[in-house]
């Protein structure tokens, strides 16, 4: 009777081990799964930002381009990211200075275009094509 009893606890023990490893197995594999799939949704992403004209190109969106100066690059830069516009920027050394050209999706260009935010683009244009520098403190109505 004695060995009848040991005999089941052992037998249990072994199940619940057995159990508890499955569970583990299971638990890991799905765990695998989920990450290989976040994985694999990040990188179907678009790139959003500052890309290459590549990167933007083979979005197949439409790309505009506007020619900038060095002294305008920073501002643009800073209004694109406020407004999550994709752009590239390339340089054109065989010129002095240096020219600028600044490509991003057609569509992008629209969402700068907000009626509260013009001011910021009238600045850049203001400063680009008269030379006029607005305080950002003065610019806002």
């Amino acid at each position: 009777m004695q060995e009848e009893v040991e005999n089941r606890t052992v037998n249990l023990a072994i199940s619940t081990t057995k159990l508890t490893f499955r569970a583990i197995v299971n638990g890991y594999n799905a765990w695998k799964r989920h990450h290989q799939a976040k994985v694999a949704q990040k990188t179907a992403q678009l790139p959003v930002g500052k890309q290459s004209i590549k990167e933007l190109i083979g979005q197949n969106q439409g790309v505009s381009s506007i020619p900038i100066e060095k002294t305008d690059l920073k501002g643009f830069e800073q209004v694109a990211r406020k407004y999550g516009v994709d752009y590239a920027i390339t340089k054109d050394q065989n010129v002095v200075p240096p020219k600028y050209t600044v490509f991003f999706k057609a569509k992008d260009f629209y969402s700068l275009l907000q009626p509260e935010d013009v001011e910021d683009l009238l600045a850049l244009w203001l400063y680009d094509t008269k030379g006029y520098v607005c305080i950002p403190s003065t610019n806002k109505m």
